[in-house]
């Protein structure tokens, strides 16, 4: 029994990790969208930066300028949500 326990809370684990991580990406290509439509040079570039990043990279460039991160991440929602809706 305490084999099959151990299995069951390392998948659930696993699974719970696999989300996070869909969650981080989903939030990174947000965030990369919202720079490059509306971030000047500087933000443009991270944008960019973003593009090539792997998530341990996409997460120094979160937490160097989380500033950034918060607006673009908006700021990408809105642009995603008027695109789909046909603005």
């Amino acid at each position: 029994m305490g084999y099959a326990k151990n299995k069951m809370i390392d998948d659930h684990n696993k699974e719970m990790e696999e989300q996070a991580i869909k969650e981080f990406e989903e939030q990174k290509d947000l965030v990369r969208t919202g720079m490059e439509v509306y971030g000047g040079s500087f933000v443009k570039a991270l944008s960019i930066a973003l593009s090539k990043a792997d998530p341990v990279n996409a997460k120094k460039i979160k937490n160097a300028f989380p500033e950034y991160w918060e607006k673009y991440l908006k700021v990408g929602k809105k642009f995603i949500e008027s695109e789909q809706a046909g603005e």
